[in-house]
């Protein structure tokens, strides 16, 4: 299989590289540099719909239901699409918490759990991992 690596930014590209060489897994990692929204956007155009096993979103708070729907559209049946820092140091149970952050990913755990498209649990390690098995 291949390994979708989505970066903003090329400054740890070269680092990256090394340790993919390293491991001995450098031919199957296709990294894509860019706007995430774009390039997720790129690989729906084409043809890569109900064909990916898992993603892994750690991206900005901001486009985290962004990037999940688009995911979601990515992945197979079956397969998972994880959202990491998803309890954000614990704050996202405080509704009156004002931080832009928690906010973002209040949004995001609330979009997920409305989804009837997929099975949801939450794991409360390191600062939280939402799983969401697409049905």
């Amino acid at each position: 299989g291949t390994v979708f690596a989505l970066e903003k930014s090329r400054k740890h590209n070269e680092m990256a590289r090394k340790y993919w060489a390293a491991a001995g897994v450098e031919n199957t990692i296709d990294l894509k540099i860019g706007p995430a929204l774009e390039t997720l956007e790129k690989m729906l155009d084409t043809g890569h719909e109900d064909t990916v096993d898992f993603a892994f979103i750690d991206a900005d708070k901001g486009n985290y239901v962004e990037y999940y729907k688009r995911c979601l559209k990515l992945v197979r049946q079956g397969g998972i699409v994880t959202l990491d820092n998803t309890l954000f140091k614990g704050k996202v149970i405080d509704d009156d918490c004002s931080e832009k952050t928690v906010k973002y990913i209040q949004e995001a755990n609330q979009f997920i759990r409305n989804d009837d498209k997929v099975d949801v649990l939450m794991l409360n390690i390191g600062d939280g991992y939402t799983m969401a098995i697409k049905k």
